[in-house]
């Protein structure tokens, strides 16, 4: 029970998150607000010993990203928000990596892209690219490893 009542949320933030990204570019806070006062009561409730590694989670990876944001403008508000989000439902170790493991899947894409634009830059119209499925797939890679 306590499995379903983690990944089902989980699983349907990432997906309203992923779509929004792809189609407007936003993750908007009605998901990830509520999703955070969510796993704030879960752990509350299911992980009271452990806390401190979920609150951690959330204020090191938000605050890593707040930083990211800051000083390249990588990434948006909302990214920001759903990686602080994973960082207090996963704990501090796993937000990590699903940080580290996002921004890797972004680069595969990313570096391709800019490096063709370089080449090319007036058939090349991307300028932005949504990071929402590249934290998913992160997230997923953390889950099942």
């Amino acid at each position: 029970m306590e499995v379903t009542l983690f990944i089902v949320p989980i699983a349907i933030i990432l997906v309203i998150s992923i779509y929004t990204d792809l189609k407007s570019k936003k993750i908007y806070n009605w998901i990830t607000f509520p999703s955070m006062l969510y796993f704030s009561l879960f752990h509350l409730v299911f992980n009271l010993e452990e806390i401190l590694a979920y609150i951690l989670g959330f204020l090191l990876v938000g605050g890593i990203c707040f930083l990211i944001a800051m000083f390249t403008n990588s990434l948006g508000g909302g990214d920001i928000k759903l990686l602080a989000l994973l960082g207090l439902a996963f704990g501090i170790d796993p937000g990590f990596h699903i940080l580290l493991y996002s921004y890797l899947l972004t680069a595969f894409i990313a570096v391709p892209i800019l490096i063709l634009k370089k080449i090319n830059p007036d058939k090349m119209y991307i300028k932005e690219i949504p990071m929402a499925p590249f934290i998913a797939l992160g997230t997923f890679i953390v889950y099942i490893a």
